[in-house]
């Protein structure tokens, strides 16, 4: 690399003695990387000299990389394109500009470096802000890396809660910077709300994008969704009350003894006649007699008539979104003119023509007053003719001027047809009556018959939905809907695609398409999904489906069950094509790139996928800010700047960013780096402010070397200038920075806690009150206390105590102190316990009987977990009964890699081989004392209740222990004997 050539070497040599940082005495090392960063450093301030210095966020000097004015839905590699044109007219030469705006994007804009990038991914689309997520997680394990990474290796990371729950964590957090970029791409908030109220801004940030992110997953799991269907509702429920019968489909019921009618058990159910019993076996016990439940079984059409109400209703709501979305994606000009004129809507049909004889016909004739036999067209059919995947737009603006397009609501695709427009104008459909301003009858008959034209465009996208054709035409009839008015009131301009999808005149014009001229109706969804069973049609007990609604939904309902199967055999491009585009633009929207799109398109779990992967992180996201409702909120306190100016995190959040950090350091190989950091000596943390400065002071790890203290860089090693003034806090220890706690964040994994620990202890008293378990409970109880006799009696009325205690526990009984520098997680006050037990039910909860070392508490929790918390609760609680105590406790150790308790100190006092503290040859502590000692008796009452949660769990634990009591013989048990209860 040309920074390590040893003339560039030499240079950065020359910059740290101008500097007078670490390096600059001949007596001082400094390593070929340390020089090499100088001189990165001095090149990239060299192209920009703001780098560094706090200003407007995503900007390169004057250049703002996610500017919403130019590069909202920009692919990405237009960015970069737009940042090098940016540094040619600044001057700088052509052969450097590929050099310099990696070296200058590498931190501000990561996500532009990355390797074979899709086109499909449009800045300030979710897909982007996913993408932009996935990179932020590893630049914070790794800062550097995304760029020598592709875009499919980038999104491997994009779903890290399956490795580990802080890793999760660490996700969710780094989703907060795209969010906040993507509302500001998006103008949802401003760089100058941010600046005035960072949490208000972002809290306005991510209410937006979830709000999007549900609309858009509410499109893809809507036409992904299995449709209703009495069968599965009626199979479900009948496996279910009746398990061991496995004839459900054969026709074994009949009405009467000799009826030669058999019917199914299954077809009864559904057809809401099975619970009657009235149908029975030829056979003793009668069903009914051996299967009583069946007639409490209830009836499936309530059920049914559920799934298809709010089937129809997802269905409709996706085509809303699908509608606005094929708005917005329309050329700028031509959705600015549909964002704010007035539209009139057109639908076409085949003629339905058919000869009126007065003598035989019925209808309400509408146009002439004789009688002769005539040519007429009946409203019914003229309805039922119409094609309904489609309608006809035409926005009138300016000074007469017009626009056409053709919506396609199923593939979601608008298409500009000027022909269409003229032939509309010139035969003056626009003056014609609309259809929603209709009064009349279905049965109403019209004469004369309206002309049919020669219209240039495909008839069978409007009907069964499918890519229209070009330059197809046919004879049909062009008939006016509606109209939706113009916006009364100029609205602010709008510009990219999520601002059109939000845009209310948009709505206006999507809910109008949507009521006026839905997929069907819920009576036509009925009629579609309605299968009936052989003796509803042996009966003719139904209405024949009218051939329009077989000819409009049966190919919808075709797709859609095929998609809901998964079954790659079923899907295949002829089938699914009508449903595949309505779900291929909500891909478009989430960023999935076409190969992607192909395999989405065939298995539903992938929709899911991607639902989840947006979504991911967002109620972490929030909770990291706002942990509880109606506290204060610490999201920005004492903090960490989270990767760009203005937005900080709190110290919570920092706390998952530094043990995630540390985690997967050590799960890539790479924690040699922090152990040298954590081992090397006169390493610590610190305030410092330079020396001259008006502004807050910084934290700090530093080095110490010839009485001076210096910056520490990863390795452990002095760096940069002295520190003068740096005011040494703490030793420096793993994870890799400690910071006080905020107490809403420690309030918040207490609230969680509580339950747990009831749960625990509800679970402890059930298995041990249950004498079918004594043989499992027994060894447990006696691998602690020696006697199980005594012992089962002892914990039973311990158990009942704590249960009360914690049942009128809550987190306001804990005092949170973030000043203590003790060692203690969790401690109860006795005195301030005996007052808590003698306070009325409203005085309790104002007595903080329990004391939090937030500081330790939050470092425990991100290092186990909830379930660890709940048992140091369980240990207090005991701990405060009277005669007990903590004469020695487990501590932390791990086992194949999971963190467990070291119980080898646990059993030797059980067995009277827990040498005491004196030192005096021989002496050991009794083993009734392990009945008094609080920590034995929690971990008894943690191992109980896995008995209940996790029996295989349980008994490892038991096997390894009694293996170490068993090797031990009559001696103290010397190793560790691990085991896990959470």
């Amino acid at each position: 690399m040309l920074v390590r050539h040893p003339a560039s070497q030499k240079i950065a040599k020359e910059y740290v003695i101008a500097l007078d940082w670490w390096g600059a005495k001949d007596s001082e090392e400094i390593s070929g990387d340390d020089l090499a960063q100088v001189l990165l450093t001095a090149i990239i301030l060299q192209l920009d000299s703001s780098i560094g210095v706090t200003g407007k966020r995503n900007c390169i000097g004057t250049f703002d990389i996610y500017d919403s004015s130019t590069m909202a839905d920009r692919p990405l590699y237009a960015i970069r394109e737009n940042f090098e044109a940016y540094l040619v007219a600044k001057g700088h030469s052509h052969s450097i500009i590929p050099l310099a705006s990696h070296l200058l994007l590498a931190h501000v804009a990561p996500c532009l470096l990355v390797k074979n990038l899709p086109q499909e991914l449009y800045a300030g689309s979710i897909g982007w802000v996913t993408f932009c997520q996935a990179v932020s997680f590893i630049e914070i394990n790794c800062r550097g890396v995304s760029r020598f990474m592709t875009y499919e290796q980038v999104m491997k990371f994009a779903s890290m809660e399956t490795v580990s729950p802080v890793l999760g964590e660490l996700q969710g957090i780094t989703a907060i910077d795209p969010i906040i970029d993507w509302a500001l791409m998006n103008e949802v908030i401003t760089h100058e709300q941010l600046s005035t109220s960072a949490l208000t801004a972002a809290q306005d940030a991510l209410n937006a994008y979830k709000t999007h992110v549900d609309d858009i997953v509410l499109g893809i799991k809507a036409f992904g969704a299995a449709p209703p269907n009495r069968k599965r509702l009626a199979m479900t429920a009948l496996k279910q009350a009746v398990a061991d019968f496995d004839v459900i489909e054969q026709p074994l019921l009949r009405p009467e003894t000799y009826s030669a009618m058999r019917v199914s058990m299954l077809d009864l159910h559904i057809e809401g006649l099975l619970a009657s019993g009235t149908w029975d076996w030829n056979k003793e016990p009668g069903i009914f007699d051996k299967y009583p439940q069946l007639l409490a079984l209830p009836a499936i059409k309530p059920a049914f008539e559920a799934e298809l109400v709010s089937y129809h209703c997802n269905i409709h709501k996706a085509m809303a979104s699908n509608i606005k979305l094929a708005i917005a994606g329309m050329p700028r000009a031509d959705r600015d003119v549909f964002a704010s004129s007035k539209i009139t809507f057109f639908t076409v049909r085949p003629s339905v023509a058919e000869i009126y004889y007065p003598s035989s016909a019925n209808y309400n004739l509408v146009g002439a007053g004789n009688q002769p036999p005539k040519n007429i067209e009946v409203q019914l059919k003229k309805d039922q003719a119409v094609g309904r995947f489609g309608v006809i737009m035409i926005a009138s603006f300016g000074n007469n001027q017009t626009l056409c397009y053709e919506m396609f609501t199923l593939l979601g695709e608008c298409r500009r047809n000027d022909e269409l427009g003229k032939l509309i104008i010139y035969t003056q459909k626009m003056n014609m009556p609309g259809r929603v301003e209709y009064t009349g009858e279905p049965n109403d008959a019209f004469f004369p018959l309206p002309p049919t034209h020669n219209v240039p465009t495909d008839f069978d996208s409007y009907i069964v939905g499918k890519k229209p054709s070009p330059n197809a035409s046919g004879i049909m009839v062009i008939e006016k809907l509606g109209t939706v008015i113009a916006p009364t009131s100029a609205s602010r301009v709008v510009r990219n695609n999520y601002q059109f999808f939000v845009n209310e005149h948009i709505e206006n014009i999507a809910q109008f398409v949507v009521k006026n001229r839905p997929l069907g109706s819920l009576q036509d969804f009925r009629e579609v999904f309605t299968e009936y069973t052989d003796k509803e049609r042996a009966e003719n007990t139904y209405n024949e489906v009218l051939t329009y609604i077989i000819d409009l939904c049966v190919p919808f309902k075709k797709c859609i069950e095929d998609l809901a199967s998964g079954n790659r055999n079923q899907v295949v491009d002829g089938i699914y094509a009508c449903t595949m585009d309505a779900i291929g633009i909500f891909f478009t929207v989430l960023g999935a790139p076409a190969k992607i799109l192909h395999i989405a398109a065939k298995t539903v779990s992938l929709t899911a996928k991607i639902g989840s992967l947006v979504r991911f992180g967002i109620s972490l996201t929030v909770s990291t800010f706002n942990p509880i409702d109606g506290l204060p909120t610490a999201g920005y306190q004492a903090s960490k700047a989270l990767f760009k100016s203005v937005m900080h995190l709190g110290a919570s959040g920092a706390k998952v960013v530094e043990s995630a950090v540390v985690q997967m350091s050590r799960l890539t190989g790479t924690a040699r780096e922090f152990h040298k950091l954590a081992n090397a000596t006169d390493v610590g943390f610190g305030r410092w402010r330079p020396l001259g400065s008006t502004a807050s002071s910084f934290n700090v790890c530093a080095i110490k070397k010839s009485s001076e203290w210096y910056a520490a860089n990863r390795l452990g090693k002095p760096w940069g200038k002295r520190l003068v003034n740096f005011d040494l806090q703490e030793k420096f220890s793993l994870p890799l920075l400690q910071k006080p706690v905020p107490g809403v964040f420690t309030a918040h994994i207490l609230e969680r806690s509580l339950p747990l620990a009831r749960f625990k202890i509800d679970s402890a008293i059930e298995v041990l009150g249950a004498p079918a378990l004594n043989f499992k409970t027994d060894p447990a109880i006696g691998l602690f206390f020696g006697s199980t006799a005594a012992a089962r009696d002892e914990l039973s009325n311990l158990l009942s105590a704590i249960r009360l205690d914690f049942g009128g526990t809550s987190a306001s009984n804990f005092l949170l102190d973030s000043l203590k520098l003790d060692d203690g997680v969790i401690e109860v006050n006795p005195f301030d316990y005996s007052k808590w037990k003698s306070a009325g039910a409203t005085d309790k909860k104002r007595v903080q009987y329990m004391t939090v070392n937030t500081r330790n508490f939050n470092q425990r929790f991100s290092l186990t977990g909830y379930g660890e918390i709940a048992d140091d609760l369980i240990h207090e609680m005991i701990r405060v009964n009277p005669a007990k105590t903590s004469l020695i406790t487990a501590e932390g150790a791990t086992r194949d890699g999971k963190v467990g308790l070291d119980v080898a100190p646990l059993l030797n006092l059980a067995k009277g081989r827990l040498p005491r503290s004196e030192p005096i040859t021989g002496s050991f502590h009794e083993s009734a004392q392990a009945l008094l000692n609080a920590d034995s008796l929690m971990l008894v009452i943690a191992l109980l209740s896995l008995l209940k949660t996790n029996e295989a769990l349980f008994s490892l634990n038991l096997s390894i222990m009694r293996a170490a009591i068993e090797a031990s013989g009559d001696q103290p048990l010397t190793g560790e004997v691990v085991i896990q209860l959470n």
